[in-house]
């Protein structure tokens, strides 16, 4: 709540009138994150970028493939990537 009284403030501040804060999006999950069009979010899996010398080629091929973030995840994706 202090942290929202301070946003608040500065962007009264700085417009120079009674606005509310703008809603700004989470630059390090915008570039880990695509929204699709039905509104789902796109991520690529993890485990690609070192210690595969030891995994099949297979392993290693299927991990090119993007997927998408669960459902328990999306409504906490959608709060910091807002647009």
């Amino acid at each position: 709540m202090i942290r929202y009284a301070m946003l608040y403030a500065y962007a009264y501040e700085l417009e120079g009138g009674n606005k509310m804060p703008k809603v700004k999006t989470n630059r390090s999950a915008a570039k880990r994150f695509k929204k699709t069009g039905s509104g789902q979010f796109k991520r690529s899996k993890s485990g690609k970028n070192h210690f595969t010398g030891k995994r099949a080629s297979k392993s290693i091929r299927n991990l090119r493939k993007g997927t998408l973030v669960s459902a328990a995840d999306t409504p906490r994706l959608r709060e910091i990537l807002p647009y």
